[in-house]
């Protein structure tokens, strides 16, 4: 009842609505179907609509009742007022706002004839929201680009908190190729506007250790270079979400529609390491720590030597070179302890 209030508010408040209805081919259209129903057409339909209310009513039952009312005024409508289509469209629109829950739900006797399981949503990408641009200087060259080939790789995040409805049936897919990350947020319930972002990281393969993670304020990705890593931080959901209803036909900014290439480009987001030998990275990963939030980046080198990295929420760093002892060492000490 709560979603068909604020859907029929909507309906009704709408300034093309109420011109159709007080037009002058509205009076005419009123007048028609008063003076022409045959057989009292319209007291019938309005019969079906209300006859179950003096009765306990199945929201089944109910649903049923009014997609007969629906077709039984819009055939007294194009009977009565056929030139007129403006009220044939205002029948569908209130019928469809005072039926809100019988458009999005299932019931339950209807959900025991499913298996549980997973479907596939093809969202309409025929008029995708433009892409916003991001381009971060890391200092790699074009031969670096060319020296390192890195994989494609692509994964998704979903939220923790399915009971709130902005967080609820939404998650971010990302995607690296060569020196670009790209970001986007979905949400099946509600329309995200801003949803899609593009980093390019100049000249700098991005490793295959993406992640996301989600703490009480932000969402933080973070991205390992080949000679950098980062921490890209946004808004949490919650915070554009203040209250426990948005209508479904009302767009709610994504998380990525307010960043910046300042935000970007803050010092304490990001680190620039310098490699000790000729060679570059090769394999990354990395995670958060949700208690300090610290961000920990693990990079390895073909030698076997391993970089930790980890990076404070207040961007202090701390950088730790893992080289694994070679095994010619003690094949000679063992060996010499056993020719004494």
């Amino acid at each position: 009842m709560h979603e068909s209030f604020i859907a029929f508010m909507f309906f009704a408040c709408a300034d093309g609505n109420i011109k159709n209805f007080f037009s002058s081919q509205g009076a005419d259209c009123r007048r028609a179907l008063k003076e022409n129903q045959a057989g009292n057409e319209v007291s019938n339909c309005f019969d079906s609509l209300f006859g179950r209310l003096d009765d306990v009513v199945r929201k089944d039952d109910l649903c049923r009742d009014l997609e007969s009312a629906q077709k039984c005024f819009g055939m007294a409508i194009a009977r009565s007022c056929p030139n007129f289509a403006g009220y044939e469209s205002l029948n569908k629109k209130f019928f469809h706002a005072i039926r809100k829950p019988c458009n999005s739900d299932v019931s339950f006797e209807k959900m025991q004839e499913f298996a549980l399981g997973y479907r596939e949503v093809i969202p309409d990408q025929t008029v995708s929201d433009p892409w916003r641009e991001i381009s971060l200087n890391t200092g790699g060259t074009q031969g670096t680009l060319q020296d390192i080939k890195v994989a494609e790789r692509a994964n998704g995040f979903c939220y923790r908190d399915s009971t709130k409805h902005h967080t609820r049936n939404r998650f971010i897919y990302w995607r690296i190729s060569h020196d670009i990350l790209e970001l986007v947020e979905h949400s099946l319930d509600v329309n995200l506007a801003g949803n899609r972002i593009r980093y390019k990281f100049v000249d700098t393969p991005i490793l295959d250790g993406v992640s996301i993670h989600e703490t009480y304020d932000n969402v933080v990705v973070l991205v390992p270079t080949v000679c950098s890593v980062h921490r890209l931080i946004f808004p949490h959901p919650d915070k554009y979400h203040r209250q426990d209803h948005v209508h479904p036909d009302l767009a709610a900014p994504s998380i990525f529609s307010e960043a910046t290439i300042a935000d970007a480009r803050d010092p304490s987001t990001f680190h620039f390491f310098t490699n000790s030998s000729s060679q570059l990275p090769y394999l990354a990963d990395s995670s958060l720590t949700l208690a300090e939030e610290e961000a920990i980046f693990v990079l390895a080198y073909p030698s076997g030597e391993i970089l930790l990295v980890k990076q404070s929420r207040e961007g202090k760093v701390e950088s730790i070179e893992l080289k694994s002892e070679s095994i010619v060492p003690r094949f000679l000490s063992g060996l010499a302890d056993k020719l004494r």
